[in-house]
């Protein structure tokens, strides 16, 4: 009787590989088909990369100011972001975050996840191209879907305009790019 169980449970057991094989793949087929509108649809994927941005893993300074202090409201009401002060900040998940004003400050408490930098703060273009965290020229920016995204900048190197070129990648691109690349970038040293 004993051999007659082992001979059925080893027959049985290639079964129950397969068939958890099988469900592993309806599983990721429809974590896959959950995601294709935001995939498909730049409005739903708005913030997408901000998700689990804390103060270990943003673009902060000593004292977990974000950007250098630069109100990140600003970046989409005024043709160039302006400096915030610490008589107006937040604190949302260990990141501060300072504002030119009340305002504004009660703007980003609405929808903080519409106004985060993406990717951390960290540069866009290194996110999409080199899977690294880079620093950022807080003037430097682009909205693109509505999105905030930083970039690199220095008198040898602009990232933005690398972001920007028509040939190559192009923008849209490097943003789909980015977005795959950064859950594994998040938890990288800089």
């Amino acid at each position: 009787m004993k051999s007659i169980l082992n001979t059925a449970l080893k027959a049985a057991l290639p079964i129950r590989i397969v068939v958890t094989a099988f469900s592993f793949n309806l599983l990721v087929m429809g974590a896959q088909a959950a995601d294709a509108p935001a995939a498909n649809n730049p409005a739903a994927a708005v913030n997408s990369s901000a998700l689990n941005v804390t103060a270990a893993t943003a673009n902060v300074d000593k004292n977990h100011v974000i950007i250098d202090g630069y109100d990140v409201v600003s970046y989409f009401n005024s043709a160039k972001p302006v400096k915030g002060s610490d008589q107006f900040s937040v604190d949302q998940n260990g990141i501060i975050y300072h504002f030119s004003s009340e305002v504004n400050k009660q703007t980003f408490l609405k929808d903080p996840k519409k106004y985060e930098p993406q990717y951390g703060g960290w540069c866009a273009y290194a996110v999409a191209e080199k899977k690294e965290k880079v620093e950022v020229d807080p003037e430097s920016f682009l909205i693109q879907d509505g999105r905030l995204l930083l970039f690199f900048k220095a008198f040898y190197a602009d990232t933005k305009k690398e972001w920007e070129k028509a040939t190559g990648k192009g923008k849209v691109e490097y943003l789909k790019l980015a977005d795959k690349n950064w859950p594994e970038v998040i938890h990288k040293k800089p």
